[in-house]
């Protein structure tokens, strides 16, 4: 459940959906989100599930970078945070929009984490 309040600034109150299974792995966003957290390289990070024609679900994480870290670099900390934690069906693949689906429902957070990925409402 997200909203958005008059400033235009979006709060996530929960989730639709806890797990995610990537090429039948299963695993829940908040223990991706610990890996991305445990680096030190961002402020905030959320991950989602989009569906993917190979693995099923492929992972989507939205980080905030600390100020002053390189971005090329920590996107290479953090992609190798995740498969070391959670083993070679997290290889990071450059996923982009194209990948994405409007499957979720309006004031979701899947839905709002979509949004910003591809620009649509």
């Amino acid at each position: 459940m997200t909203s958005r309040d008059a400033d235009g600034m979006w709060f996530v109150h929960g989730r639709s959906d806890d797990t995610l299974k990537i090429a039948r792995k299963r695993t829940g966003p908040a223990e991706i989100e610990a890996l991305l957290m445990s680096t030190a390289r961002v402020q905030d990070a959320a991950t989602i599930g989009v569906p993917d024609p190979i693995k099923g679900t492929a992972v989507v994480c939205l980080c905030i970078a600390r100020p002053g870290v390189d971005q090329a670099a920590a996107i290479r900390t953090l992609s190798n945070a995740v498969t070391a934690g959670l083993g070679g069906a997290f290889l990071a693949c450059g996923a982009g929009p194209e990948s994405t689906t409007e499957s979720s429902e309006p004031g979701s957070s899947d839905w709002l984490a979509r949004s910003a990925l591809t620009n649509k409402p």
